[in-house]
């Protein structure tokens, strides 16, 4: 067998045959164009890399510095940078796919990128440098993003709705792999601790211990990886950011707030998530799609609609965030919120003329008549009956 068919059959198989527990089965490993197979085991975790002796596309960064990431993005691309002095963009040609990538750098150890497009071939992104990696925060909005961190046995993949707060230690290589032919869209927060220290201070000293640990070691000695699904307040940070129509300063003023805001939802999400599930009090982007889908289950059928109990075991979720959540996304309960539908489908009915009061009243889920028209006329402010008149004059 030819060595790139072998190579292309290896990339394929083994990934799914030879994993650490914690890797995604859709992950695969990187290629390079050095031709070499390597097996490494310790502690029972096995790493399988596989070099494939094929042309890919990559970039290789010796430092993490903003600027130089932009360039080198530019020279890659070979198109050039702009700056609209509220930071530095690329438009991507269409001769490697359409989209775009944002940088800004906010002077105080701060950087925010964005990447959103689609590239015609898979890229793979390596940062080869000795100086301390910065801790990032990676949000993925669309598609995924695979990101292995060689020597620090962290391997993971960000898909839709999924974020990560990570670092590696120093002379590591970093490896993002971004694929091709889909459109994708994450935001990345780079923090410099050395720099950014310098600016929290004593408030480090707030955060829980493995959390502090993370921010502090300024010299890169330990490698940290956390992730979850993002919350909705970070969720409708990014959507800010991406459709925000501020120009100059404003635009950098307000990207910066967006940007310490997001930092801060993750901090409490991370803070949040040691907490039992029935006490966590941030609600994830996924959580809000499980509370629509629940708010769907329940008006379905407004004659027998499932209880509280019967939804949270429908979409997967428990009782109490359940619960929170229709309050935070329909400023509502559940069962006011099963009351108003059933009281705005009512007066509609009657406004038809179709049927009668007790069988309407029994269509919508009450069964008894006299229980019916108390709601409809504290809702509505007229009994039932008084509503037809009115329609009819």
């Amino acid at each position: 067998m030819a060595l790139k068919e072998y190579c292309k059959n290896a990339a394929s198989v083994y990934p799914k045959q030879l994993m650490w527990p914690t890797i995604p089965a859709s992950f695969f490993p990187f290629s390079s164009n050095r031709g070499e197979t390597a097996i490494a085991g310790s502690h029972g975790f096995i790493n399988l890399v596989v070099e494939i002796l094929i042309m890919v596309n990559e970039i290789v960064f010796q430092s993490h510095a903003a600027s130089e990431i932009m360039s080198g993005f530019a020279a890659y691309f070979k198109t050039k940078t702009q700056d609209d002095k509220a930071g530095i963009s690329i438009s991507i040609p269409a001769v490697y796919g359409e989209g775009f990538i944002n940088m800004l750098d906010f002077r105080n150890g701060m950087t925010m990128f964005s990447f959103c497009g689609a590239l015609r071939k898979d890229l793979v992104i390596r940062f080869r440098y000795h100086a301390p990696p910065p801790l990032r925060m990676i949000f993925c909005v669309q598609n995924d993003l695979k990101h292995l961190i060689r020597g620090d046995r962290i391997q993971y993949q960000l898909t839709d709705l999924l974020g990560s707060l990570v670092c590696g230690t120093s002379g590591n290589e970093q490896i993002f792999f971004l694929p091709g032919e889909k459109s994708v869209n994450y935001y990345c927060i780079e923090i410099d601790r050395e720099r950014y220290n310098a600016v929290l201070g004593e408030s480090l000293s707030t955060l829980p211990p493995d959390l502090r640990e993370a921010f502090s070691d300024v010299r890169g000695k330990q490698s940290f990886l956390y992730q979850g699904n993002y919350s909705l307040t970070i969720a409708q940070g990014i959507q800010n950011i991406k459709s925000t129509s501020y120009t100059g300063l404003v635009k950098r003023v307000f990207v910066e707030a967006q940007t310490l805001e997001i930092m801060a939802m993750q901090i409490k999400q991370f803070i949040d998530d040691r907490e039992p599930s029935n006490r966590q009090s941030v609600l994830r982007k996924r959580d809000m799609e499980l509370i629509i889908e629940a708010r769907n289950r329940l008006l379905a059928d407004l004659i027998k609609p499932p209880t509280v109990k019967e939804l949270a075991q429908l979409t997967g979720t428990n009782e109490n965030k359940l619960k929170k959540g229709f309050r935070l996304l329909y400023n509502t309960s559940i069962n006011k919120l099963l009351q108003n539908e059933r009281l705005s489908k009512a007066k509609l009915l009657i406004a038809e003329e179709s049927y009668p009061i007790k069988e309407i009243a029994r269509m919508v889920g009450y069964r008894h008549c006299g229980h019916f028209t108390s709601k409809f006329k504290k809702k509505f402010g007229v009994l039932p009956k008084e509503y037809i008149k009115s329609m009819t004059g």
